[in-house]
Parts: C-alpha cells; sequence; structure tokens
C-alpha cells in the first residue's frame, strides 16, 4: 500500500507535456509493466491514435485498471481499446465486477467508517484521470466490469479509423 502511496503522489505532481505519445505505446507500456499478467490482454488500440496526456500518469492509470481486470478473471478475457470517438479508452473484462460498496465511495468520492474502499486503486485511478483532466465511468453488470477513461479532446489526436470499443472476445 505505501508503494501505491506514493505513485499516487507522483501522479498528482506529474507536469504537463507538450509532446504526444502513441497510445498503443502507453497501453504496451502499461502490460510490460505487469510482466507475465498482462500477456493475455487482448489490445484494440489504433496506432494511429497519439495523446497528449503526461505518459506516466495515463500508464500508472491503465496499469492499474488492466492488473485489477486481470487479477479478477482467470486472465483471459480483459481487453483494452479506444472508445468510437476516439478520446477515450477502455478497459473492459468478463470477471465478477467490483463490489458494489467499492462503486459507491468511487462514485461519491468520500469514506466513511462504514462506507470505505479495500485500497487504494480505484483512488489511484480516480485521482490520475482528474489529474489529466478527465473523467471516469465505471459500468459493472453480469458480463463483467467495463472502465472507460474520458480524456479531454485536446489531449487526444483520434485518427479517423478510431476503432471499437475494448469488448473481451467470447471465452473458448
Amino acid at each position: 500500500m505505501g508503494a501505491k502511496a506514493g505513485k499516487i503522489e507522483d501522479i498528482l505532481q506529474a507536469a504537463a507535456t507538450d509532446a504526444a505519445t502513441p497510445l498503443r505505446e502507453v497501453v504496451e507500456m502499461s502490460l510490460a509493466e505487469l510482466g507475465d499478467d498482462g500477456a493475455d490482454v487482448d489490445v484494440r488500440v489504433p496506432e494511429t491514435v497519439a495523446t497528449y496526456a503526461n505518459p506516466f500518469v495515463l500508464q500508472s492509470v491503465l496499469t492499474e485498471l488492466v492488473g485489477n481486470a486481470v487479477e479478477h478473471t482467470d486472465g483471459s478475457g480483459v481487453a483494452v481499446g479506444t472508445t468510437d470517438d476516439g478520446t477515450g479508452i477502455t478497459v473492459a473484462d468478463r470477471g465478477p465486477g467490483i463490489p458494489e460498496n467499492e462503486l459507491r465511495v468511487f462514485e461519491t468520492g468520500e469514506e466513511t467508517q462504514l462506507q470505505h474502499g479495500s485500497g487504494l486503486g480505484l483512488w489511484l485511478v480516480k485521482w490520475g484521470v482528474g489529474r489529466l483532466g478527465g473523467d471516469v465511468q465505471l459500468d459493472v453488470d453480469d458480463t463483467g466490469t467495463r472502465v472507460t477513461v474520458r480524456l479531454p479532446s485536446q489531449l487526444v489526436t483520434p485518427s479517423g479509423d478510431a476503432g471499437p470499443d475494448a469488448t473481451p472476445a467470447a471465452a473458448d
């Protein structure tokens, strides 16, 4: 937990950048950070999409999201893709979903003695995306979890062909 708290501090202090980074490269750096845990993730991010978001912050957010998706599934059925308009990144899985109490805390943005999260992961995501000026949408149903990170349009240069939302392929 201490390491994650340190990463959150680094995220909150990260400077803006004026250089574009291919979004697929940021996703691949996140998967590399996960090592073998990221090996079976289905990446559906076009090579033509770039981002002006701080790559350290975005990579940290994606590493957290993909790591959680892999951890709470058998490692298969996890996908990362862009939204239809190309300004968002979606991490989807076919796992059991984020517990209701965690969702409530995430959505309200506050914890109490009776309602609190079990860790710092969702806070890292919320604060990291907030640092980039974006927002996070969590959708949980009986087919799994879909987390969409929307960035301000000026931070993404989508191609005319942004590609599909991330939807995990059906399990074989």
